[in-house]
């Protein structure tokens, strides 16, 4: 896969998680005790989402629990039997594939 389509995916996993972006970087953002902690921004061609699973399970995670409106599409059942592979790479793609499904379909 050329390195334009990682950062392009990289970015869409980024957005999913509610990361916040600042011109063409993001950053995490998460709150402890009503506290805004924050992460430092990073380029989406420097995120490792495609190939660190500390990068990825959230992103699994979140699909799986925060979309239950999805549950009966073939991309939710296709990340849970990718998951058994253990390849991120082929979980990468399927995550992807439903980001793209999600963005396409998402309620306004």
């Amino acid at each position: 896969m050329k390195e334009k389509e990682i950062t392009h995916y990289n970015r869409l996993c980024a957005e999913l998680l509610g990361w916040e972006k600042c011109d063409t970087v993001y950053r995490t953002v998460e709150y402890y005790n009503s506290a805004k902690v924050v992460g430092n921004f990073t380029h989406p061609a420097h995120m490792k989402f495609h190939s660190d699973w500390n990068w990825l399970i959230p992103v699994v995670q979140k699909i799986t629990k925060e979309f239950p409106e999805y549950d009966d599409t073939p991309h939710i059942e296709s990340i849970l039997d990718t998951l058994l592979t253990l390849n991120i790479e082929d979980i990468w793609k399927t995550v992807i594939e439903f980001i793209e499904f999600y963005n396409k379909n998402k309620k306004l």
